[in-house]
């Protein structure tokens, strides 16, 4: 089983604050009311109600979100008043400026207060950046703690042992379970879900964030299958995300979304037809081709998640789940792709193509084959018709038609230098399945910042029907 220990650090919206020179002894402030105030998902407000021995002349709220990073450190917010000791003053960090932070998060938080040579502390407080609009029911389960407010107590536990069993079977396919429960809030339309994100996609039904082991849905008793897989699905990429994190790396797309659609348990049609179709023209990506981005127009697309599935499901069937945890641990402990590969199956990106094509009996390749990246679609294949924001199916569908259009890309901006946004559509009617858009694009923020912590996480967005 790959297990590591992990830095949970803070996702700042401002440059972090490190004192230059000496650092002064911090004395207690007792007696101090730290309330906030969240105008959820904008802005969130450190207040500080307090009497100080002394005049006060400078007040910071130092703040961390807890999330996997590269280091440790939090973000400083300064709050304006004139001096006084008699202290009620406050700070508000505006949410959109950072590109928001989901639902559920824990944000620990304490002040500092100076004044007249002395520098005060309060203790330290923890809150959880709660959804206030629903009245969130909770049901816990071996890997999964699964909050819900609409339907009954049999659709939540449906859903919690889906959960569970999709990460029990990665553990059978990949050694690896999570160190933690993940946590996933299901709202009962797209709609809802989508508010609690800033700058969301119209068509985004559902957000996994691997570094903050959270997952938000919009599943109701109408998409419930389409749920399910979803589910599974996403819980991949969360359990994944964790497990493998490395700064400044990541897994290739044709691995993370590949383990994704088989942990899954079943192909979609419109996948199947699409590989055959590619091997019997000898016309399927080289896996290399397929490691970052994914082709922009929808049946490049199609195939691309079809043979991610396939390659993976080679080095699983072919060579067994404990080498794919080797080429995990390798993964994590070397952070390269080509320098697992090596150590735990002898070939690289280039030999495992060779070897997943003598597996579906194509030719040997004539000559290395460059693929230039493409940007990858922002409506998925099977996604949701342009326009449609929610799904209004009759009682016992599942999934509307296929979209015959693809809207403009939409940019999310990330908290931290992350991924941007991975969007993941939902079925259609005929053929089930899903997939995930990727991005390797990343946001930048201010230089301190920067230099002070190379902060990484991921962000997956799947698409509800």
């Amino acid at each position: 089983m790959l297990v590591r220990q992990w830095v949970w650090g803070g996702v700042a919206a401002f440059a972090l604050a490190f004192a230059a020179g000496p650092v002064q002894a911090q004395e207690p402030l007792l007696g101090a009311h730290l309330p906030t105030t969240i105008d959820f998902p904008n802005t969130l407000t450190f207040n500080l109600n307090a009497q100080a021995p002394v005049v006060i002349d400078r007040a910071e709220v130092i703040y961390h979100v807890e999330a996997l990073s590269c280091g440790t450190g939090s973000a400083t917010g300064i709050a304006t008043f004139n001096p006084t000791n008699d202290l009620d003053v406050s700070w508000e960090w505006d949410l959109r400026d950072a590109g928001g932070i989901p639902a559920g998060s824990r944000i620990t938080y304490h002040w500092l207060l100076t004044g007249a040579g002395r520098t005060f502390a309060t203790n330290e407080q923890t809150l959880i950046f709660e959804d206030p609009r629903f009245e969130w029911r909770t049901i816990t389960g071996e890997h999964t703690r699964l909050m819900w407010y609409a339907g009954d107590a049999d659709f939540a536990k449906d859903l919690l042992d889906v959960a569970d069993a999709g990460i029990l079977q990665l553990q059978t396919t990949t050694g690896i379970l999570p160190q933690n429960l993940v946590e996933v809030r299901i709202y009962e339309t797209a709609e809802a879900m989508r508010e609690t994100v800033l700058f969301s996609p119209e068509w985004a039904g559902g957000i996994a964030y691997p570094t903050h082991g959270l997952v938000a849905m919009g599943i109701n008793r109408f998409n419930l299958s389409w749920g399910r897989d979803a589910m599974v699905h996403e819980m991949t990429h969360v359990v994944m995300g964790q497990s493998t994190f490395r700064c400044g790396s990541s897994l290739p797309a044709w691995f993370d979304e590949g383990l994704a659609v088989f942990n899954e348990g079943r192909v979609a049609g419109s996948f199947t037809t699409a590989l055959n179709q590619a091997i019997e023209d000898d016309t399927a990506f080289t896996v290399r081709g397929i490691a970052g981005a994914f082709p922009s127009t929808e049946d490049g697309a199609i195939l691309a998640y079809a043979q991610s599935q396939s390659v993976v499901s080679f080095l699983i069937n072919q060579y067994g789940s404990a080498k794919l945890n080797d080429m995990l641990v390798a993964f994590a402990d070397r952070g390269t792709i080509e320098r697992a590969l090596q150590q735990a199956y002898g070939f690289d990106t280039d030999g495992l193509d060779a070897a997943w094509r003598a597996f579906v009996g194509l030719p040997p390749r004539s000559g290395p084959a460059t693929i230039e990246p493409e940007v990858i679609p922002t409506i998925p294949p099977l996604g949701l018709p342009l326009g449609q924001t929610d799904p209004t199916p009759t009682p016992g569908t599942t999934a509307p038609p296929e979209p015959s259009t693809t809207p403009t890309p939409t940019h999310t901006p990330s908290m931290t230098p992350t991924l941007a946004p991975t969007h993941t559509p939902a079925p259609a009617t005929s053929s089930g399945g899903s997939g995930c858009n990727r991005s390797d694009s990343s946001a930048g923020l201010d230089g301190s910042l920067l230099i002070a912590l190379a902060l990484t996480g991921t962000v997956l967005v799947r698409r509800l029907v």
